[in-house]
This record gives structure tokens, C-alpha cells and sequence, in this order.
């Protein structure tokens, strides 16, 4: 792990929320590319965060 910063779990939670929060406020007022791109962005940063808790 050298060069790498340290897992955060916390702070990973935290801006999965915000980004879930950010989703549902702004729902009906994104481009289809806009609500794309954070629905991705959302399911790859929580598929990660299960497999980097599942490791620690």
C-alpha cells in the first residue's frame, strides 16, 4: 500500500450519502447523461465500499 492514503470507511459512508442525498433532491431536474453518470458513480463508490469493509 505504499503511496496509498489510508481506507476511511467513515468518510467513504459519509459521501455515499451525500451523493444518495444529491440524487433525490435534485430528481426530474438532470440531463439523462447527468442522472447516468451518478447513478454510476454511486453503484461503483458503494460496490467498493462493501468490498473494502468486507476486507478490514
Amino acid at each position: 500500500m505504499a503511496g496509498r492514503a489510508p481506507m476511511d470507511l467513515a468518510q467513504a459512508r459519509f459521501s455515499i450519502d451525500l451523493l444518495r442525498l444529491l440524487k433525490e433532491k435534485t430528481e426530474g431536474n438532470r440531463t439523462l447523461e447527468e442522472t447516468r453518470l451518478l447513478e454510476g458513480v454511486l453503484y461503483d463508490l458503494q460496490l467498493r465500499f462493501v468490498q473494502a469493509a468486507g476486507r478490514g
